[in-house]
C-alpha cells in the first residue's frame, strides 16, 4: 500500500511539472518552462515526451534570446 501510495504520488507531481512546463511555454516562459520539464524528466527519466520539451524550451529560449539581442540599438 505504502508502494503505490509513493508511485501516485510520483506520477501525479511528473504531471503536476508538465502542466506547469506546457503552462509557461504556451507564455513564451522557456526558461520556467525547461525548468518544469526537467523536473518532471527527473522523475521519469524514460520518458522521451518529456526529454522533448525540455529540449525544445531550451532551443526556443536561446531563440527568444538571440531576438532580442538583435533587437538592441
Amino acid at each position: 500500500m505504502r508502494r503505490q501510495s509513493h508511485l501516485l504520488n510520483v506520477i501525479l507531481c511528473m504531471q503536476a511539472w508538465f502542466r506547469e512546463g506546457s503552462a509557461a511555454k504556451e507564455l513564451e516562459l522557456y526558461e520556467d518552462a525547461a525548468q518544469a520539464f526537467f523536473e518532471a524528466y527527473r522523475l521519469d527519466s524514460s520518458n522521451p515526451e518529456l526529454a522533448q520539451a525540455f529540449q525544445e524550451s531550451i532551443k526556443l529560449g536561446q531563440d527568444q534570446y538571440r531576438k532580442q539581442q538583435s533587437m538592441k540599438p
